[in-house]
């Protein structure tokens, strides 16, 4: 499969987390109360998809800075600092049964989530950045891709911080409240 074929279908699949992520804010805001098997799904399986969305979300970073070739800006660098430990801190978590896990999870995505946001909108309105935040060779405001009018690969960290966040705000505190544990 080519490196651009790769590319459209990473951007259907931003399409449909984006759809993903508008219903869990319905359902987290609105229904959380009403409809009990969705939270239990997620509080049961926070750390695995947790885990999951951060794995593929390092994959597809790695495949466009080594297999594609696009060379990642300052900004990419910063947020790929906030999301390459997340696979290994949930994968260990899950691995020893840690459910206290949740503050580290949710410090990192937070901040991840600042720095997309920041670079997105860069992306968006390039004057807002007054100084030059790439190299020579990569300027931080630049859209090497741009799918269906909003898609970009800032966007798609942005995406993956903002579904980690909401999947871990099912995760409960305490293990007590885990019911897989038993």
């Amino acid at each position: 499969m080519s490196a651009q074929k790769i590319i459209k279908v990473l951007s259907y699949l931003i399409l449909f987390s984006n759809v993903l992520i508008v219903l869990i804010i319905i359902h987290y805001l609105f229904l959380r109360k009403k409809i009990t098997w969705i939270t239990s799904l997620f509080s049961d399986n926070a750390l695995l998809l947790s885990f999951l969305i951060s794995l593929v979300a390092v994959s597809f970073s790695l495949f466009f800075s080594e297999i594609a070739h696009f060379a990642p800006c300052k900004l990419c660098w910063l947020q790929r600092i906030f999301l390459y430990p997340l696979p290994l801190i949930t994968g260990l978590a899950i691995w020893k049964r840690d459910y206290k896990i949740k503050s580290y999870i949710l410090m990192l995505s937070v901040i991840g989530l600042v720095i997309s946001t920041y670079h997105y909108a860069i992306q968006l309105f390039p004057n807002l950045i007054s100084y030059s935040c790439g190299t020579s060779e990569v300027n931080c405001a630049e859209k090497v891709l741009f799918h269906f009018g909003y898609i970009s690969i800032p966007f798609m960290a942005l995406s993956a911080f903002i579904l980690i966040i909401q999947i871990c705000l099912y995760l409960p505190s305490d293990q007590s409240n885990i019911s897989k544990l038993n």
